[in-house]
């Protein structure tokens, strides 16, 4: 890629960043984001169709960086505390990155961690009754997560603890659990879909 360009959009991308910090999203105006990057508006429109377009963009980088580093997703049913440990950490170590872009929003992150968790956790799904099951345990646990934590009524431990308590009686209790071979196949088929 031209450096041209790729010194305009990280200028552009630093200016709607800074923007971000100080006003919602439907606050943010093109005029202002070139005001702040000393650039023009056909410049900006060059690469973005519109400030939704531009947020998205940096929205949808911040999560795959979330994603690529929340290395306890696998964690949901078979370790739930481990899980909900590493997503408390990996939202606290990415928080620089992801409090610009979802500040006031941040059911919007939830809502797209949901979508990427209910892709991931296709595989486990042995059955039609164990879709629904991931599929509620995924929904419901992000959302009672997300409640709890933003209205620190309890601490962190204590929401996990319970969250991982729900999840082992509603999933794992009466499921045959995988055996070793059905498990190392389920993670390879899993490693040879995201490679491809």
């Amino acid at each position: 890629m031209d450096l041209r360009v790729v010194k305009t959009k990280k200028v552009i991308r630093e200016a709607f960043l800074s923007l971000r910090q100080h006003y919602p999203l439907e606050k943010v105006k093109v005029t202002d984001i070139c005001r702040i990057a000393l650039i023009n508006k056909s410049t900006f429109y060059k690469y973005y169709v519109d400030v939704y377009a531009l947020s998205e963009e940096l929205e949808e980088e911040a999560i795959q960086n979330f994603w690529d580093g929340f290395t306890e997703k696998d964690c949901l049913i078979y370790d739930p505390k481990q899980f909900f440990k590493g997503l408390q950490n990996n939202v606290q170590a990415n928080l620089d990155a992801l409090l610009p872009l979802y500040q006031d929003r941040f059911s919007i992150f939830f809502t797209k961690m949901e979508k990427k968790l209910k892709e991931y956790y296709t595989g486990f799904a042995r059955s039609e009754e164990e879709e629904i099951q991931l599929s509620f345990l995924i929904i419901g646990t992000l959302h009672t997560f997300q409640n709890y934590r933003n209205s620190q009524k309890f601490t962190a431990e204590i929401i996990e603890e319970s969250l991982a308590h729900i999840i082992e009686n509603i999933f794992c209790v009466g499921r045959k659990p995988l055996s070793e071979s059905e498990e190392n196949k389920m993670l390879n088929d899993q490693q040879t879909e995201r490679r491809s």
